[in-house]
């Protein structure tokens, strides 16, 4: 039977050595994309409701390597930098690739990514025996919660 790892057990180093392999791999981009539509995302699921002509995204919130967190609204220009990273974190790369493809690509010209750039955190903490929930896993990992105008 498998057991779920301890959350506790990242140890420093090993914290240390993923933000290595992360810094070496070139660009990442960090995207979160808020929506909406007519339709109920639990019932329909994500397909149904990204091809939906009632899915409109709201906004997306993104930054490349350590710079500033970025906000982009509808009618905003596109958010060119997150462009050029190499990798894209994203929790959930099946709806948000869904939502980029058939709802900002549509709608706001967004270029399409490779769906191989994306980098799904869930995937991974699911992988790791971690909580799937975003804030569950970021107490999980011992993150610090970034407020605004807290850093």
């Amino acid at each position: 039977m498998l057991e779920r790892a301890p959350a506790t057990s990242l140890t420093r180093p090993v914290r240390r050595r993923i933000k290595s392999v992360l810094k070496r791999a070139g660009k990442r981009g960090y995207l979160d994309i808020e929506t909406r539509s007519h339709t109920d995302l639990r019932v329909i699921g994500s397909y149904l409701y990204a091809t939906r002509p009632t899915a409109e995204a709201l906004c997306a919130s993104w930054t490349v390597d350590d710079d500033p967190m970025q906000l982009w609204v509808p009618g905003d220009p596109l958010p060119t930098e997150q462009f050029r990273a190499a990798t894209i974190v994203v929790h959930n790369a099946n709806f948000d690739f869904l939502i980029w493809k058939y709802v900002l690509h549509r709608d706001h010209n967004w270029p399409l990514p490779q769906i191989e750039c994306l980098d799904d955190l869930l995937a991974q903490a699911l992988a790791a025996g971690l909580p799937a929930d975003l804030g569950k896993l970021a107490e999980a990992l011992q993150l610090e919660r970034m407020l605004p105008g807290t850093g």
